[in-house]
């Protein structure tokens, strides 16, 4: 199932374009950014799921964003960066399978990647 394109935010990657989404969770300035999912531009095949994002102090000192200024938590050099790790880590955007879980941690390195359709750490 495609990312919906009302939530989502078209980026362009040397292997190819990529559409993604950034989920807010929290109340007021206790909010954070709870996970990313990106996907192939088609969107069909499997999507790259980055949950447990290290939530930042600095965010804090911040209300939480309207909808419309989500995509400007995150720089797309970041989105970028975390395409070429998934693609790394095995992610196979423009193929039909699993799609592909990991964790970060702060200094933006995998803890564990998980399939989500086996649900085992890999």
């Amino acid at each position: 199932m495609a990312l919906p394109a009302y939530k989502s935010k078209e980026l362009h990657h040397p292997s190819g374009i990529f559409t993604y989404t950034i989920t807010i969770g929290g109340k007021g300035r206790g909010w954070y950014v709870s996970g990313i999912t990106i996907q192939c531009f088609t969107g069909y095949g499997a999507k790259l799921i980055i949950k447990n994002i290290p939530k930042l102090d600095h965010w804090a000192s911040f209300p939480k964003p309207k909808k419309d200024q989500v995509f400007n938590l995150i720089k797309p050099s970041y989105i970028t960066k975390l395409i070429s790790l998934g693609l790394k880590l095995g992610w196979k955007p423009s193929h039909d399978g699993s799609n592909v879980d990991f964790t970060l941690d702060l200094d933006s390195t995998p803890l564990t990647t998980t399939s989500r359709t086996e649900g085992k750490p890999q």
